[in-house]
């Protein structure tokens, strides 16, 4: 399981964002995983603002899974620099226990003046 590409795009533009277009080709090279969440964790200026939820109970089977999401924070764009890390887990519905499958942090960053 891999994130195969990401892309981070800040929309109407970059010097006034009002939210980011989130775009990731996931691979999965192995078995069927069941029930995986995908969140995107975002920071601004390294502190984690939120972890925004890209996928629930998703079943990801073999080959490329893509996702396209609108990601707007709740206070909106501050001013600096705002980073992303994706992680991808399952979730057992019995127990409710999760387990971290990958963790990635993305290339683009978004900077806001």
């Amino acid at each position: 399981m891999q994130i195969a590409q990401s892309a981070i795009a800040p929309m109407p533009d970059a010097d006034e964002p009002v939210y980011a277009n989130v775009d990731l080709t996931i691979t999965n090279t192995g078995a069927v995983l069941p029930n995986a969440d995908i969140v995107l964790h975002v920071y601004h200026e390294g502190e984690l603002v939120e972890d925004f939820n890209l996928g629930s109970n998703m079943n990801m089977s073999g080959g490329e899974t893509e996702i396209s999401q609108r990601y707007i924070p709740a206070d909106g764009f501050a001013s600096g620099e705002w980073s992303f890390t994706v992680s991808i887990q399952t979730v057992d519905p019995q127990s409710g226990a999760t387990t971290l499958v990958v963790e990635m942090p993305l290339p683009d960053t978004v900077s806001v003046p």
